[in-house]
């Protein structure tokens, strides 16, 4: 598997958890909670791609 491919499973999985906590603890407000999940998002997909290029080796 790539490690695009595993970066984007783990930022997807990561994303889901953020709203549904965000979206809990602000009371349903489904706008800025997919706002923030989708920019941790992101972040996470990024930080996950470098960190798993300087692990594994090709």
């Amino acid at each position: 598997m790539s490690n695009a491919l595993i970066a984007l499973f783990f930022a997807g999985g990561a994303g889901a958890w953020i709203y549904a906590k965000l979206n809990r603890s602000t009371g349903n407000n489904t706008k800025s909670a997919g706002i923030a999940a989708a920019i941790s998002a992101l972040f996470i997909f990024v930080l996950m791609y470098f960190i798993l290029g300087v692990i594994v080796k090709k």
